[in-house]
């Protein structure tokens, strides 16, 4: 039910979405970390927020980014991108701690 409740909420979006302007947008992140992604650039300078969902816990993460152009003989569209950030998050694990768990043995040694 969430899958069918998630694909229509994305439809919904992409139907009715507007046009972003260069220096900001907004996108969402699928894989294994799930969630929403914000970017924004001023110039050289930006900044990039995510917002995800993992192992039924919650991360958020902000970058800061640079960019700058790189000089080449050819005059190709080169750039190098660098930053730095901070992640903070947690995440719920199943806890099977006793004497027949894995790290333990099986308890007939």
């Amino acid at each position: 039910m969430r899958s069918i409740l998630f694909i229509w909420i994305f439809i919904l979006v992409c139907l009715t979405g507007f046009s972003q302007e260069d220096n900001m947008s907004v996108g969402m992140r699928l894989g294994v970390s799930t969630g929403i992604c914000f970017n924004y650039f001023e110039g050289y300078h930006g900044f990039e927020g995510l917002l995800t969902r993992r192992n039924k816990g919650l991360q958020l993460t902000g970058i800061y980014l640079a960019q700058k152009p790189l000089e080449n003989k050819y005059r190709l569209n080169f750039w190098v991108y660098y930053g730095a950030g901070l992640h903070v998050g947690y995440v719920r694990w199943k806890q099977r701690i006793g004497p027949y768990h894995p790290a333990y043995g099986s308890g007939n040694d």
